[in-house]
Parts: structure tokens; sequence; C-alpha cells
């Protein structure tokens, strides 16, 4: 049986994080990033802000930008 399971898993395809960017809404300049502050809840929300300078955006959302 251990042996059957270890086939299984081995033949498992590799899971990889899909990378997602979205322009900011305010300066249409910079990109939205993921400020690394996570609130969790029953759905978690990220705090994603603005990599423009001089743009103070922030955003909580369902979704972690990079």
């Amino acid at each position: 049986m251990k042996e059957v399971i270890a086939n299984v898993i081995a033949e498992m395809p590799e899971v990889k994080e899909i990378e997602k960017s979205c322009r900011c809404p305010k300066c249409n300049i910079g990109y939205l990033g993921w400020t690394g502050l996570v609130l969790k809840g029953e759905v978690d929300k990220y705090m994603n802000k603005c990599d423009n300078i001089v743009c103070d955006y922030k955003k909580l959302s369902n979704e972690k930008y990079s």
C-alpha cells in the first residue's frame, strides 16, 4: 500500500503560485503590490499599496498582488 501511495505522490504535478498585478486606479502609473499585512477572518484580506513614490493609494482586497 505504501508503494502505491508513493507512486501517486511522485506523479502529482507541481503547484505554482500565479503572480497578479494591477495598475493603480489613482495615478495610473504604478502597480499595486502586497505590503505584507493580512487581516485574518472568514475571508483573508490583503493590504496592497501603489509602488509609485508620489502616490499614496492603498487598497484592502481579497487578492494579494505582486
